[in-house]
């Protein structure tokens, strides 16, 4: 399922997925492609939970992890992978970003303990090796 790939700094390679990315921030969409489409893998972009649930629909076989945004507009993150989970048996590895503070999350009862997460801002090496640490 997965295939090594060597990036420039070998030190942060990661093995190649299919991901399915989900961000209401077109730059955070976009940078984050790019960063992880360079070291070889399949994304999936979807800006909010319709173009997710349409990308997931499609592609649900294919998809190692999804890396979604919490907070976004209709539908948070944490209730739109649980969605999209729900009737899949497959053991999909799940990435929560948010650029809103540990306090923010936790007033409104997500606790960051109980997810794999990184906050925004993040450098292209803590993005990197958070996946590493969560595919293993």
């Amino acid at each position: 399922m997965f295939t090594e790939v060597r990036t420039r700094d070998d030190k942060y390679s990661i093995q190649q997925m299919n991901i399915l990315l989900v961000d209401d921030d077109e730059q955070v969409l976009d940078t984050v492609f790019r960063i992880l489409k360079l070291d070889g893998h399949t994304i999936y972009k979807a800006n909010g939970h319709v173009q997710a649930t349409a990308i997931w629909d499609s592609h649900k076989d294919d998809i190692d992890l999804i890396i979604s945004d919490i907070v976004m507009p209709e539908v948070n993150g944490i209730d739109l992978v649980d969605k999209l989970l729900e009737n899949t048996a497959k053991n999909v590895v799940v990435l929560f970003i948010s650029g809103f503070t540990y306090n923010y999350l936790e007033d409104r009862g997500i606790s960051y303990n109980d997810i794999n997460f990184i906050a925004k801002p993040f450098s292209i090496s803590e993005l990197k090796n958070k996946i590493k640490d969560i595919i293993k």
